[in-house]
C-alpha cells in the first residue's frame, strides 16, 4: 500500500487442472494494477516489457511533487521454457528492480532497471530467495527483507 493506492505485480494465474493427476499449470503474470482505496477503481501501469515473477516482495513510495508510485520489487521465481531441450525451467533470483513512475508523457509505458553497485563490486549480500516478506522503512529509506527460502525454508536467514 502506497498512500490511498494498493499495488499488485506479478504473481501466477491458473491455466488449467489435470483430472487424472491434480497438478496445476499455471501462467507467469508480468502485469502491474494499482487500486485506488478511495475511488475503489483499477487502473494498469504500462509497462514496456514483460519481466513477470512470482514469490517475490514490492514496496512502493511517492517521490515529493509526483502523482506516480516508485516500485521496487525484490527477488522471487520465474518458470519458462529452456529454448534447447523446450522443458520447463525455474529460476529464482536476488535482483532488486525499480521502475520509476510515467512523470512527463503518460502514453509512455514505465520500465523496470535493475539496481548495480557503483563500483561493480559486490558486497556481501542477501541470497537468493523467494516466498520472503519485505517492509519499506520511510524513515530511513531502507527495504527491509525477511525469511523466505531458496531451495528449503532452512536455506535462508537474517534481515538485510
Amino acid at each position: 500500500v502506497v498512500g490511498d493506492e494498493l499495488v499488485i505485480y506479478g504473481g501466477l494465474r491458473e491455466i488449467e487442472t489435470y483430472l487424472w493427476d491434480g497438478s496445476t499449470v499455471w501462467s507467469q503474470l508480468d502485469d502491474i494494477w494499482i487500486f485506488n482505496l478511495k475511488s475503489l477503481k483499477w487502473t494498469r501501469r504500462p509497462m514496456a516489457e514483460s519481466n513477470g515473477r512470482a514469490y517475490h516482495s514490492v514496496v512502493g513510495w511517492k517521490l515529493p511533487g509526483n502523482d506516480g508510485t516508485v516500485l521496487t520489487s525484490f527477488g522471487g521465481y520465474k518458470m519458462m521454457m529452456d529454448p534447447v531441450d523446450n522443458q520447463q525451467i525455474s529460476y529464482v533470483y536476488d535482483d532488486l528492480m525499480v521502475s520509476m513512475p510515467q512523470v512527463q508523457n503518460i502514453s509512455q509505458p514505465s520500465v523496470w532497471y535493475v539496481a548495480a553497485y557503483n563500483n561493480g563490486v559486490q558486497p556481501e549480500t542477501i541470497s537468493l530467495r523467494l516466498e520472503h516478506s519485505a517492509v519499506l522503512s520511510k524513515q530511513y529509506g531502507n527495504m527491509f527483507v525477511w525469511g523466505g527460502r531458496y531451495r528449503q525454508t532452512t536455506d535462508i536467514s537474517g534481515v538485510w
